[in-house]
């Protein structure tokens, strides 16, 4: 699997340590991407689209099992709503 670029699509600290990560997950394979990310913890949908907020441990999990996701760019992304779904 090739990796992403992570550029412009992580969320770091000041100290550059990386806190979150923003992805779109494909429809085709959600229910095993689901699955999996539930289990390491929460995430946060953070727009209309599949696209969702998640954590580092997510993002090492998708990457060790092969599972597809797009990295999604922050600022592409739509503004979070009011009602944002956290599970």
């Amino acid at each position: 699997m090739d990796v992403p670029m992570y550029s412009r699509t992580i969320v770091k600290d000041t100290g550059g340590k990386l806190v979150m990560a923003t992805i779109r997950i494909p429809q085709d394979r959600w229910a095993d991407v689901w699955k999996l990310l539930t289990s390491i913890g929460p995430i946060t949908r953070i727009a209309s689209a599949p696209i969702y907020e998640i954590s580092p441990q997510h993002l090492e999990a998708l990457c060790h099992a092969g599972l597809p996701f797009e990295l999604v760019n922050l600022q592409a992304a739509e503004p979070r709503a009011a009602n944002a779904e956290s599970r």
